[in-house]
């Protein structure tokens, strides 16, 4: 899978979706890059991304922290403010 955050601050994943870490919701594989919507990350501004084989991860300028992870339904999970 991968992820990638783009000049105009949006986010787009793709690839590998098959245990819910590409962030959308659903476990599907996606062969096109594909956005995730800003509303996922209360509308912050997204700083850094990364990626694993069953996790992907994205940091936000107010230093929360969201989570993709092995789910049953590829829920975007909100885990913490952990920067600041």
């Amino acid at each position: 899978m991968s992820m990638v955050v783009e000049n105009d601050d949006s986010v787009w994943t793709w690839g590998s979706g098959n245990y819910g870490n590409l962030g959308h919701n659903d476990k599907r594989n996606r062969f096109v890059q594909t956005q995730l919507t800003v509303a996922l990350f209360g509308g912050a501004l997204v700083v850094m991304v990364t990626c694993g084989h069953f996790i992907s991860t994205v940091v936000t300028g107010d230093g929360a922290l969201f989570t993709c992870v092995y789910g049953t339904f590829g829920q975007l999970v909100w885990v913490t403010t952990v920067i600041g």
